[in-house]
């Protein structure tokens, strides 16, 4: 109980210094990106490091998270630190796929410049062999515990076509909840329950935001939809999960505003491309309620880790629209916790 209250304890300092709302307020203000990196530099602090672009300064910020991440671990015990090692994977899945897109063009410029702003350059074995085939990249990765998605690319022989990414994508999201879900099992008790129904939810966003993808950008539906989802839903399983795939995007639209996901579509606006931002919303606003209520170390962590992944992303989109211009109204639409408060 002591290396829980010493965690949660931790866990609220930071979140007062990283992840107060005014922080935002004070980036919005900046006109310059220099500006907003003093900002940005106040907030985090001096470890962050040197950086004079917005590619560097990325490349900062995730390297320290990723070390503010790997402090928490030592308040765990062994069946926590590995749900949260699990837990991190996410991050190098998509850094994988990334990598991976930029292997397939071919563009040796591309590939270095990739290569020198990835913080997973050692952790993913990053080339800078333009040469080098994916299938043989790939094989370089045999001790992740994600490798056997990965064989059927490798035992493939690059002249049967590109890599199908979607493809790839529900592979991954399948393996990383299961192991998830398999790991909370594990810890057992009330936190096993509060994250199984945290990952109920975040399972549920996925398939939501694919579903509606589908329904609205590709000029044929998928007829394959059903079988790219991934099962343990919340509310979203069983026949609940069929209905929805067979739906059209106005009768599941219909669903969503009397579902608990409304939210996902406030104010009857149906501008889907800016789901992803509502799902980052839902998701926030859950984890922060989970965080102010709990006295457990291991949700606690999660919590704050999921937030501070979206002050990030925040940070991120305000130094890509200062970079182009945009003025303070075209930046808040864009931001996670600016509706939250």
């Amino acid at each position: 109980m002591g290396s829980d209250t010493a965690l949660v304890t931790k866990l609220r300092g930071r979140f007062g210094k990283y992840l107060d709302p005014q922080q935002l307020v004070r980036l919005l203000e900046e006109t310059t990106l220099e500006g907003a990196f003093r900002v940005i530099r106040e907030i985090v602090g001096e470890d962050l490091g040197d950086f004079q672009d917005v590619r560097g300064g990325e490349q900062r910020l995730e390297a320290w998270k990723r070390r503010r991440n790997d402090e928490l671990l030592t308040f765990l015990d062994a069946k926590q630190k590995q749900f949260l090692h699990s837990f991190f994977i996410e991050d190098e899945l998509l850094e994988l796929q990334r990598f991976l897109r930029v292997l397939q063009r071919d563009n040796r410029k591309e590939q270095l410049l990739f290569i020198q702003h990835s913080i997973y350059a050692d952790t993913l074995h990053l080339t800078a062999d333009t040469s080098i085939r994916v299938p043989t990249y790939l094989s370089t990765l045999k001790e992740k515990p994600y490798y056997r998605l990965l064989e059927p690319i490798v035992h493939n022989d690059a002249a049967t076509g590109p890599i199908d990414f979607d493809s790839l994508m529900v592979n991954f999201n399948r393996w990383y909840f299961h192991r998830l879900r398999k790991e909370a099992k594990d810890i057992g008790g009330k936190t096993a329950a509060v994250l199984n129904d945290l990952l109920g939810t975040m399972i549920d966003l996925r398939n939501i935001t694919w579903i509606v993808h589908t329904k609205r950008f590709l000029r044929e539906e998928d007829p394959y939809l059903a079988m790219q989802m991934v099962s343990g839903g919340k509310i979203l399983y069983g026949k609940t999960l069929d209905n929805a795939v067979g739906m059209d995007l106005p009768a599941f639209t219909v669903w969503l505003r009397h579902s608990p996901y409304r939210g996902l579509v406030e104010g009857g606006k149906e501008d889907y491309s800016f789901l992803p931002i509502a799902r980052q919303r839902y998701l926030y606003r859950r984890c922060r309620k989970i965080f102010r209520l709990t006295d457990d170390g291991l949700l606690a962590a999660v919590c704050f880790i999921h937030m501070l992944n979206g002050r990030i992303a925040e940070i991120r989109r305000i130094l890509e629209a200062i970079n182009l211009g945009w003025k303070e109204e075209q930046m808040i639409q864009y931001l996670i916790e600016w509706k939250t408060e």
